[in-house]
């Protein structure tokens, strides 16, 4: 018994590391905007191209909270790129657990 506790930790923890290393937080591809949807608690976008950084379950939709320090300046830059055709790239922090769309901290506007 003794053996065999000593044995699975090791797997344990290098499954655990494996699974942590693919999904880390990190800005996305630049991509074009689809949709954009502002509610009162949250404001979405639709990126069909960008990278999925956090390995979210609902790859390409993003999502920033109002209670996000920087959340007016993250919708400007948002609906600015999605107006002129821009292509966006996003801080991917975590995922909604809900519906699995990507939760964000920052939006970039490429030229």
């Amino acid at each position: 018994m003794n053996i065999r506790r000593t044995i699975r930790w090791p797997i344990v923890v290098a499954l655990s590391m494996s699974v942590s290393a693919q999904a880390a937080p990190g800005y996305t591809t630049a991509a074009n905007l689809s949709g954009i949807n502002g509610r009162d608690v949250a404001f979405d976008m639709t990126i069909p191209g960008a990278s999925n950084p956090m390995s979210c379950a609902t790859p390409g939709l993003f999502r920033v909270a109002p209670s996000t320090i920087n959340y007016n300046t993250i919708v400007t830059a948002v609906v600015t790129a999605y107006a002129t055709g821009r292509k966006v790239s996003v801080y991917a922090n975590s995922c909604d657990p809900g519906d699995g769309a990507t939760l964000i901290l920052a939006a970039g506007v490429s030229q």
